[in-house]
Formats: C-alpha cells, sequence, structure tokens
C-alpha cells in the first residue's frame, strides 16, 4: 500500500521542516521517530513516542518467546529493524522496511507451500506407479 496514492504525506516531519526552512532550501532534511513526535505532538510527543517503542518492543519480544519457526524468524527481523533504525528514521522509513521484510516472509512462505505441494503429489504419484 502506497499511502501517498491516498494523499497522505508519510514523511510529516520533513516536510514541518522544509517549509520552516529559507526557501532557497532544495533538499530533505533527515529526521528521525522522536523528531516526529515533537513535530506532531511538542515535547510530550517525544516521551509518547518513546513509550510507544518501548512497548511495541517489549511485545515483539514476548511474542518472540512463545513463536516458533518463519514466524518466530520474522519477528526477530522485525524487532531488531525497530530497535536499531527507529532512532535513525521517521516511522514511515521504519514502516516501510516492516513492509519489505513482511513481504519477502510472504514471499518465502508461499515458495515453501508450493515446493512442499509440489514434493507430497509427485510422492503420491511415484507411490500410485509401483
Amino acid at each position: 500500500i502506497i499511502p501517498s496514492a491516498f494523499g497522505v504525506n508519510t514523511n510529516y516531519f520533513n516536510t514541518f521542516f522544509t517549509s520552516e526552512m529559507p526557501a532557497s532550501l532544495s533538499f530533505g532534511i533527515a529526521g528521525n521517530f522522536y523528531a516526529h513526535g515533537y513535530v506532531v505532538l511538542g515535547f510530550p510527543g517525544i516521551v509518547i513516542f518513546a513509550f510507544l517503542f518501548f512497548c511495541v518492543i517489549f511485545s515483539i519480544e514476548r511474542k518472540i518467546d512463545t513463536s516458533t519457526g518463519m514466524a518466530q524468524l520474522t519477528l526477530v527481523i522485525i524487532g531488531a529493524t525497530i530497535a536499531i533504525y527507529l532512532q535513525r528514521n521517521g516511522a514511515d522509513n521504519i514502516l516501510s522496511f516492516i513492509r519489505q521484510i513482511l513481504i519477502a516472509t510472504l514471499l518465502i512462505w508461499i515458495t515453501d507451500r508450493v515446493i512442499r505441494l509440489l514434493i507430497i503429489r509427485r510422492h503420491r504419484v511415484s507411490t500410485f506407479r509401483t
């Protein structure tokens, strides 16, 4: 899903900050999760976004403990991505990273299912012939 297709600006911090700069600014400004929180809600936004970060990491960690296989691996990758890159990127970039991880996971899962079906079908055909 592409948010811009629905008229949603996902890089709010960059848009806000560059509009406050002189007109000669011809490049974007890097932001991060906490800067986004500050622009949206002021200082309380930083506290709220920090609490949100803690809650997300904590819940992913708890879910990892009860998951297995592909789900567990996907959660580990998403958790590591959030823990490392959230400090350097805005929420919009993190969500696009997570989307890419989920797309890759889905493709791997579909490929696994197709291969398993082919193996089962091949095994049934060879069993039937003998």
